[in-house]
């Protein structure tokens, strides 16, 4: 592993030298581009857009859940961090669970389930389906530059679907109208374009 740090399990040693293998520069520029567009920076300019729409159409209930939960992750992180300090999960590049899929669980996994509202019952699995194709993506790249093993993963994925079931009962007792409907393509692609913009324009948070 990067950190020259043992796995904690078997199948993280197995794992990570099958993706290894199949590592390569193409793959690890693009695991690179992943984990920047999910540091915090990422995070904070990927979720913008979904914020000033949320504001502008008075959905506060909403806009509320969101930063919050997007702060209970950060904290969440930090506290397993901690927690960590002066056992073998200590290291200078490896999170126990991994910070990158929780954080991305919770991003996606919230937006998938206020936008999945506002759809027909047969369209809303596709928001589902994207978010889990997104935190699937950046376990990968997670793997691919050694910054987690997969039960950090498994971790990480765990505590953001935790923290997404929290937050998704506490949303829908305190909000009182009906999620107004996004328009998920402009909001999609302008995420994606400051996205894009982070990765090229500023350096690794």
């Amino acid at each position: 592993m990067g950190a020259g740090s043992r796995p904690p399990l078997t199948i993280d040693h197995q794992l990570q030298g099958f993706i290894d293998a199949f590592s390569g520069p193409l793959l690890l520029q693009l695991a690179a581009w992943l984990a920047e567009a999910g540091d915090v920076l990422g995070r904070t300019v990927l979720a913008l857009p979904w914020i000033l729409w949320l504001l502008l159409r008075g959905q506060i209930a909403a806009l509320l859940h969101l930063l919050g939960g997007l702060g209970a992750i950060t904290l969440a992180n930090a506290l397993f961090r901690q927690l960590s300090l002066g056992t073998t999960l200590d290291t200078s590049t490896i999170d126990y669970p991994s910070e990158l899929i929780s954080a991305s669980v919770v991003l996606s996994g919230l937006m998938a389930a206020y936008v999945s509202e506002t759809l027909a019952s047969r369209f809303r699995a596709i928001a589902y389906w994207i978010a889990i194709l997104v935190s699937l993506a950046m376990g990968l790249a997670c793997l691919l530059l050694d910054i987690a093993w997969f039960s950090g993963l498994v971790g990480g994925a765990l505590l953001g679907l935790t923290l997404c079931a929290f937050i998704r009962v506490s949303y829908h007792f305190f909000a009182v109208q009906p999620p107004a409907r996004p328009p998920w393509i402009p909001l999609g692609l302008a995420s994606l374009m400051l996205g894009m913009a982070r990765i090229v324009w500023l350096p690794p948070a």
